[in-house]
């Protein structure tokens, strides 16, 4: 009689929940169904049964025995050989299937991490492993973050199936003789991405640090030759190692958030710690981080074409928005205009406030102001108001006439109350001082500015000159889905802070900035 091996779901309801959360148990189920046919069955183990209940995230997977091979081990590496031979296949495997469009329709699904999102995971995991995490890591991690979303976004390589596991627990070698090599186990991580995830997430964590160095471009150069020898074409060596560096830090992800996630052992703290440190160095020996900041500054590039207006979209919450303050150098005098369209609901929000010390606070706040024509111009019975971009993303100038109200108690305009009418005029240019700083989470960029013109308050006006910023933000827009707070800085040495504390419902609050 033959034998078979039987992987069946996890009789905890939280593990087998995690599961279906993640999509994991139905996408190794979906794998050997809908993938395992279309590539080499060389190195894949043949499923007889894949089954999955999606109600109570069940699974039912039943593979030929393996009785003639030995699993691998990540802890203890491999021989530069047993590499060669990984290497050799993967290559094969994504070459069968690279840039495949019905593929790639399903399985090329979205992250679900964003930055913000993995530097809240990396704050956890720091207060979990503490000072066994060492400061050159800590500076690894850090930077990773920060760029994130630059790394997530990149698609430079050709993309075909990534394991995303790909290491030596989930390989089985076969014994000397057998008929097959190597088997490729636990596919519940299948994603769609560059060709050199899988290559850069091996080499850096399966080989012992001084094999990875001695046999690293070697074995790189073999993965690349076999693509070639297997179809791909047009992309060369060059960036193939271009691909393998960027991937270096898929290593760096897997070891910080896979023990978010998974449930806590003693061998399993010491394997992700044991991959943070052999990821990290790869990291650092091929200069990835100079790569990624390179690439991380370029994509924080903001586009001139995008001071101007936007088609907009369907949301109802769709809007735009102009927001621009300033305060003089002494501190005594502060103002700030914002003006933000909401297409879909046919109207403008504008807000317009002077403050300053010992004095009243002067508002003009219409939030059913009409939509303006074209162009940057706003007129209403009460006031009329113009943006004009003297010079894309160096020069923009405000300028406001009307009738607006002061306040001696601040906080009465937040209760809706009246204040006492009084002549309002603005006149202030904003020119930018230093680089504007695109956000790549949302369609928004703020630039530092230095800002001069006038204020006038009734018949007092008053000269303005000092620092400032200003942003333009586009897109969909509920500003009342959760509760936010934001602070900017300008300090004596010119640098410039700006920080923003997000209060999601039922989440830890998550806070992000830049200098």
């Amino acid at each position: 009689f033959a034998s078979v091996i039987l992987k069946l779901a996890d009789t905890d309801p939280a593990v087998r929940r995690t599961g279906m959360v993640t999509g994991h148990s139905q996408r190794e189920v979906d794998f050997y169904e809908k993938i395992a046919s279309r590539l080499p069955a060389k190195t894949l183990a043949h499923c007889h049964a894949a089954v999955y209940d999606g109600a109570e995230g069940y699974f039912t997977l039943l593979f030929d025995d393996l009785v003639d091979a030995q699993p691998g081990d990540q802890i203890a590496c491999c021989s530069v050989d047993s590499a060669r031979l990984a290497v050799r296949e993967l290559a094969r495997l994504v070459a069968s299937v690279v840039e495949d469009p019905d593929l790639a329709s399903w399985v090329d699904t979205p992250l679900p991490l964003d930055r913000m999102v993995m530097e809240t995971i990396v704050q956890e995991y720091y207060k979990r492993f503490g000072t066994r995490i060492s400061a050159e890591q800590r500076n690894v991690i850090g930077r990773f973050a920060a760029c994130f979303d630059t790394w997530v976004a990149d698609r430079s390589e050709p993309r075909s199936i990534v394991h995303n596991d790909f290491r030596l627990d989930n390989m089985l070698f076969g014994e000397p003789g057998s008929a097959r090599e190597l088997t490729i186990i636990d596919w519940a991580t299948l994603r769609w991405g560059s060709v050199c995830s899988d290559l850069a997430y091996f080499l850096g964590g399966n080989l012992s640090p001084e094999d990875r160095r001695t046999h690293e471009k070697e074995l790189v150069r073999h993965f690349h030759d076999e693509l070639v020898a297997h179809g791909v074409a047009d992309f060369s060596f060059e960036e193939c190692w271009r691909g393998y560096r960027w991937m270096a830090f898929a290593g760096v992800l897997m070891a910080v958030g896979a023990p978010m996630v998974v449930a806590q052992t003693e061998r399993g703290d010491a394997m992700f710690l044991m991959m943070l440190t052999r990821h990290c160095q790869q990291v650092k020996e091929l200069d990835a981080l100079a790569l990624l900041d390179e690439a991380h500054r370029e994509n924080l590039k903001v586009n001139p074409a995008d001071e101007g207006r936007h088609e907009p979209g369907n949301e109802p919450s769709w809007n735009e928005s102009w927001y621009m303050d300033a305060i003089s150098a002494d501190g005594k005098l502060g103002a700030y205009i914002r003006m933000g369209y909401v297409p879909n609901q046919n109207r403008t929000v504008y807000t317009a406030y002077i403050v300053g010390e010992g004095r009243p606070a002067v508002a003009i706040l219409d939030y059913e102001a009409p939509l303006p024509g074209t162009g940057l111009a706003l007129q209403t019975e009460q006031f009329t108001s113009a943006m004009i971009i003297e010079e894309p993303l160096q020069r923009f100038r405000a300028t406001l006439n009307g009738v607006g109200e002061y306040y001696v108690e601040a906080a009465a305009a937040l209760r809706g109350e009246r204040g006492e009418p009084v002549a309002v005029a603005i006149d202030l240019v904003w020119e930018t001082e230093g680089l504007p700083y695109q956000y790549q989470i949302t369609s928004r960029y703020e630039l530092p500015c230095r800002v001069t013109g006038t204020v006038r308050v009734g018949d007092e006006v008053l000269t303005l000159t000092g620092p400032g910023q200003r942003d333009y933000s586009w897109g969909e827009r509920n500003w009342w889905s959760h509760d936010w707070t934001w602070a900017s800085a300008h300090l004596n040495d010119g640098s410039r802070i700006q920080a923003v504390e997000l209060r999601l419902p039922g989440m830890p609050a998550v806070a992000f900035g830049y200098e």
